[in-house]
């Protein structure tokens, strides 16, 4: 169990890297918390700080995610002597490092939602269902062009897609419960930030 907690709290000195402020700071020297919707995620670094910005700030925020539960989750598997399958180590890592974006050590407490690092951490884990959540997530976008619905409507597709391409999973249910975690999070704080004026493309 030491190793299963030592996978969270790593990944969640990960998840703590504040990705938009740091960018804030170095190419600009604002404090991006002070701007647009004040939220230190790719949305508002788009809005704020640009194209570019808004991608980069996506892609890091993302492999945060995927780096939590492909390599830290694998390092603290690997060393334990417990008979804990992989995928708790994954869903251990995956929580810490969203939890580590969404409450920032650095940050005191504070960060972003967290959409883009558990987009990375489903990937890792479900990458079937991930993107298939992706697709629905791109075709809310381009019809509505509100980035919250659009997050909104993927996470409610989210554990029918469990349910379809990992039905005979030997953690199926630990699967649905982390997803449907996941989905719950991303819908709360979207509708909490969703506006249309903030959010429309």
């Amino acid at each position: 169990m030491l190793y299963l907690f030592l996978s969270f709290l790593i990944s969640y000195l990960l998840g703590s890297f504040p990705t938009a402020y740091v960018y804030g700071r170095i190419s600009k020297g604002i404090d991006i918390r002070n701007y647009g919707s004040k939220n230190i995620g790719a949305t508002n670094t788009l809005r704020v700080l640009g194209k570019k910005a808004g991608l980069i700030v996506l892609v890091i925020d993302l492999i945060k995610g995927l780096t939590a539960v492909l390599f830290i989750a694998y390092l603290f598997y690997y060393y334990s002597s417990n008979p804990i399958n992989l995928l708790f180590f994954r869903i251990s890592s995956g929580c810490g490092v969203v939890a580590g974006h969404i409450y920032s050590l650095f940050l005191k407490f504070k960060g972003g939602k967290g959409v883009a690092t558990s987009v990375g951490v489903l990937l890792g884990i479900v990458p079937l269902a991930a993107f298939s959540a992706f697709t629905v997530w791109l075709l809310f976008f381009f019809l509505f062009g509100y980035v919250s619905l659009a997050s909104i409507c993927a996470s409610l597709f989210l554990p029918v897609f469990i349910i379809l391409f990992y039905p005979a999973n030997p953690h199926f249910l630990a699967l649905i419960l982390f997803a449907l975690t996941i989905s719950l999070w991303i819908i709360f704080v979207c509708s909490h930030y969703f506006s249309l004026d903030n959010y429309k493309a």
